[in-house]
């Protein structure tokens, strides 16, 4: 019974694919007709592919005063260079106000933070690191400045949280201080206001400092991050006497080294 029906199945697919076949197929009431098909149809799927390839170059974009606008929004500045002063490596020392850490001293931590322009220089990427209070700290953050609302903003992640810090603010060139203010959320689900303000010394130091804000706008400072250049970008060549920042030959990718040494004498670690 089941052979049966197969054979019947198998026998009505192929009667199927007879038939559409037979459609597809041109007459042949000539011998002659069917080369003349046969190059109608060369001919047809020649200008059809032609037709694909140009249906498949981009179109340009219609001049309209809005796309004209967009387009002269994404155009980095001179407010996006204002922040090749934080381009390089630094040697970052942070500071705790008494009480704040977690052995209730105004304990010193070092770290250190790599900062580079992506996407074509509208905006800049930060990489922290840092041993604060015995923890391995990491963070990452971005910053722009938007042409549309006319200010910087900048993002902050790392990793004692699990949220995303936003801050905008503005630019003083008469004293080199960035000030951005921002707010992030505590795991009693009320938010803390926060400024954090940005002032250069030179070209190879700033300071960072950090307050808490409450609703009456009083500040409260708690943190302080010293930073000093110690690479110039692209070049890795020294700016102070520092001790530039391990991974530095990573600037010299050409350069031939020495092969590694095995993993038991190594001590360049």
């Amino acid at each position: 019974m089941k052979n049966s029906v197969a054979v019947t199945v198998i026998s009505a697919l192929a009667l199927s694919a007879t038939s559409v076949f037979a459609q597809n197929q041109p007459s042949t009431t000539s011998t002659r007709q069917p080369a003349k098909q046969a190059q109608n149809t060369t001919q047809n799927t020649t200008q059809n592919q032609s037709q694909v390839k140009t249906q498949t170059k981009p179109q340009n974009l219609p001049s309209t005063p809005e796309a004209e606008a967009w387009q002269q929004a994404a155009q980095p500045g001179e407010n996006q260079k204002q922040l090749n002063a934080f381009v390089g490596a630094w040697n970052c020392e942070i500071r705790f106000p008494d009480g704040s850490t977690a052995t209730g001293t105004d304990q010193k931590s070092t770290g250190t933070s790599v900062n580079h322009f992506i996407l074509g220089g509208r905006f800049l990427q930060t990489a922290f690191s840092a041993n604060i209070d015995g923890l391995n700290f990491q963070g990452a953050g971005t910053w722009g400045y938007n042409n549309v609302t006319n200010q910087y903003e900048s993002t902050w992640i790392d990793t004692m949280s699990t949220g995303i810090v936003f801050e905008v603010g503005k630019f003083d060139s008469s004293n080199k201080t960035f000030t951005m203010t921002g707010r992030y959320a505590n795991p009693s689900g009320s938010y803390t206001s926060q400024k954090t303000v940005y002032t250069f010394q030179g070209t190879d130091r700033y300071t960072m400092n950090v307050f808490e804000v409450n609703s009456e706008g009083k500040e409260t400072q708690t943190m302080t991050i010293n930073c000093t250049k110690v690479t110039t970008p692209n070049t890795g060549a020294p700016s102070s006497s520092r001790t530039p920042v391990k991974n530095e030959s990573k600037t010299q990718p050409n350069k031939v080294t020495n092969p590694a040494p095995d993993s038991d004498n190594n001590n360049d670690k």
